[in-house]
Formats: structure tokens, sequence, C-alpha cells
């Protein structure tokens, strides 16, 4: 690396106001696959280790309905599922906030990670998500947007004082700042987040946002993949389909996760889609720059 695009990277942006571009949640998540198996490699050892406990080269002479019929015996647990484990999948999340990364890196067999660090660079022109629901209360909304300004420009003094490290200082940042992170994964362990990520009742849909995108990459380069993405929800497996309190339910519970008999101690009476989505719209991008005037914090919308 030159020094003048590390010194841009890494230093700090001395004196300089924070600009903010403000984004919708749900509109900045993305996913990138950046490397996968070969499909017919892959499919040959599928059925292979599929049927490897009695054939040394199965498909030599297996027909197209007999290779079909492989790998949907391993897909669905008939056979033993070493054959699984072969396939892995390198993909780039972006637009998560610290609480979505902080989801997926709770994943720990077959994967893993190299996250966006937010100790090695002045963040004070970093852009900030706007949860959906915020857009349903102006007040609200202007609130969290000046909250989020105030505490950029105190990063930023704290920066521009010499006084304060980086890591102390990015402790006034809000976590709504969107970081991306580098992933490998094994078919199992990505079909496993699908299953628990891709729930209705509790999990953040930044969650499902980023889990559908990921089986869309997936399915479009192996169709034959597309009917076991499976959520927990519909298999009648989710934590959240069981009574009691150990369910974690914190949201009225969804058409999908339904017990007989009273209902359980819940933190809302409404469900999380009610909640987050109902009279909420996509956020139209704002950008703000702040500026501490005789410490007097003076925000300005640019556009």
């Amino acid at each position: 690396m030159n020094e003048h695009r590390a010194e841009a990277l890494c230093g700090i942006k001395q004196g300089e106001d924070p600009y903010t571009c403000f984004k919708d949640h749900m509109e900045s998540i993305t996913v990138e696959l950046i490397d996968w198996p070969d499909p017919e490699r892959l499919k040959k050892v599928f059925v292979n280790m599929a049927n490897a406990s009695w054939y040394r080269d199965f498909t030599n002479d297996a027909t197209p309905e007999e290779v079909d019929e492989s790998i949907a015996k391993l897909f669905s647990g008939e056979v033993l599922g070493q054959g699984l484990e072969h396939a892995k999948f390198c993909f780039v999340v972006d637009g998560l906030t610290l609480h979505g990364t902080h989801s997926l890196v709770r994943n720990r067999i077959g994967i893993a990670y190299m996250q966006r660090s937010l100790a090695v660079s002045d963040l004070r022109h970093e852009d900030i998500l706007v949860p959906r629901a915020f857009t349903k209360d102006a007040d609200v909304l202007q609130r969290y947007i000046d909250w989020c300004l105030t505490g950029k420009q105190l990063y930023a003094d704290m920066m521009d004082s010499g006084e304060f490290a980086q890591g102390d200082a990015r402790m006034c940042l809000p976590k709504t700042i969107p970081s991306w992170c580098y992933c490998t994964a094994t078919l199992p362990t990505i079909m496993s987040i699908y299953s628990k990520r891709s729930d209705t009742q509790e999990e953040h849909p930044e969650m499902n946002v980023m889990v559908a995108l990921l089986r869309d990459l997936i399915v479009e380069k192996f169709p034959y993949m597309e009917k076991y993405f499976v959520s927990a929800c519909d298999a009648g497996t989710c934590l959240h389909c069981k009574p009691g309190y150990e369910a974690n339910c914190i949201y009225k519970r969804d058409a999908k996760h339904q017990v007989e008999g009273p209902e359980n101690w819940t933190m809302h009476d409404k469900t999380r889609d009610e909640l987050m989505f109902e009279g909420a719209e996509p956020f139209v991008t704002e950008e703000w720059v702040s500026m501490n005037v005789d410490g007097v914090i003076v925000e300005t919308k640019v556009k």
C-alpha cells in the first residue's frame, strides 16, 4: 500500500466537519457471491459420496435419473450427509448494522469470517442506516438523525483533540454504521443459517433480506438446491414455535408461531411486522453535515 493511500484510509481527517449520508436500511443490504464450486464437478462429488459405501465411482455408470435420485437422497438425509460438507461458498455481505453482523458471526461451525474493522480508520464521514420503522413518525426520525449527527460530531472532536483513542471515540457512534463481512462457509452451514435467520417471528428483517439474497445467488447457479432451503418456521422446528418463555418470543406471535393455550409472556402486543412495517415506507436518502461552533452543534441538510 502506498503512503498516500494508507494515509487516506488510516489517517485522522483533522478538522473536517462530519458528512453523513442517511440511507434506507432494507435497501442497503447486498450480498455478492465471489467463489463457488464448479457445478458439474460438485454434482459428481455429491453423487459419488452419496453412494461411496457401495460403489467406487457411482457416476461412471449412473443414469441421469439415478444421479438426480442420489442428490435428492443426499439433501433429504436418506444417506450419510458428508458429501454436502464438500461444497463451500465465499460471499460478501454489505449494509448490515453491527447487530446484523453480530448475528451472522454467531455461527461458528463450518464457516470463516473476515469483517471490516471499525478500529483502523476515521469514521466521521461514514453512512448511517435508517430503520424502516422510523419513517412512521417524523419527530422520531428527526430526533434519530439529530442524535446520530451529535454523536458523530463528538467523535470528530475527540479524534481531532489528539487526547482520545479511536477505540474509545467510536463508542459515541451509532451501531447503524453499515459494515461488510467476508464469509466462507460449507453448504450445510449456509442452509442452517438460512433456516434460522429467515425466521419471521423474532429475527430482524435485515437478516431475512440477507439470507434470501444469498439463497437466490446459490440457486441461480444450482437450481436443484432451491427446494432444500427451508425456513425453520415452515419446517416447524423454529424455537419460537414452542410454548413457554424459553421460546424467546418478545413480539406477539405471528400466524406461523401460534401455540395452544394462553398467550405466553411477550414484550409487545404487536407482531414484529406490525411494529416494523405497518405505516412505514422506504426512507429517501438524505445528506447532512455538522460542525461544532463554539460548543454548539450546527446541523445542515445538504440535500
